[in-house]
């Protein structure tokens, strides 16, 4: 999930900089977008086999499109204004990327990161049970099939667990990084 946020955050970050660049990739990036998720894992089994970096891709990819878009976001809700005034004192494109509109792209990627969080276990899970890779999708699939009321029930306690102990961390983290920002995450 740490490399779908930070392939996310930093394409969104290069994206908000550049219109040039917005207009060439955008259609392809829309494109993938609109793509159900779900539907990608099988090509991502051929890709790579029905291994753990199927499961590994299918993460990434999942967490990359939704951080990507927050990221984006936050980039391009920069104000014209800060960004002219921040030109005028002769600041370069890298110096505004760096300066003016990294600090909203990260705000915004820490704001998608619970959503991120929930939705890569929902992959994971998912990718586990269409390939039969060991892990929590594939003890469900067991659990299920041999009408294990308990362990069903074990597994999706533990994931639930596992997604709040994510959550939190990344909300201290998210505290602790923008102590800065009075916007209120």
């Amino acid at each position: 999930m740490i490399v779908g946020t930070v392939l996310g955050a930093g394409c969104g970050l290069l994206l908000s900089n550049s219109r040039t660049l917005q207009r060439v990739v955008s259609p392809f990036l829309t494109f993938l977008n609109a793509t159900p998720r779900i539907a990608l894992i099988p090509i991502f089994v051929i890709l790579a086999g029905p291994t753990l970096t199927t499961t590994v891709l299918t993460a990434v990819f999942i967490v990359f499109f939704l951080v990507f878009y927050n990221a984006y976001r936050g980039g391009t809700s920069v104000p014209r204004a800060v960004v002219q005034n921040v030109e005028l004192l002769g600041a370069s494109r890298r110096e505004v990327m760096r300066q003016v509109r990294l600090p909203y792209v990260l705000v915004w990627t820490f704001a998608s990161l619970p959503n991120a969080i929930s939705f890569g276990l929902v992959s994971v899970v998912t990718a586990e049970l269409l390939t039969g890779q060991l892990g929590m999708g594939r003890l469900l699939l067991d659990s299920v099939s041999r009408v294990d009321s308990t362990l069903t029930f074990a597994v999706v306690v533990v994931l639930a667990v596992v997604g709040v102990v994510l959550v939190t961390v990344t909300e201290f983290v998210s505290r602790r990084a923008l102590h800065w920002w009075d916007g209120g995450i």
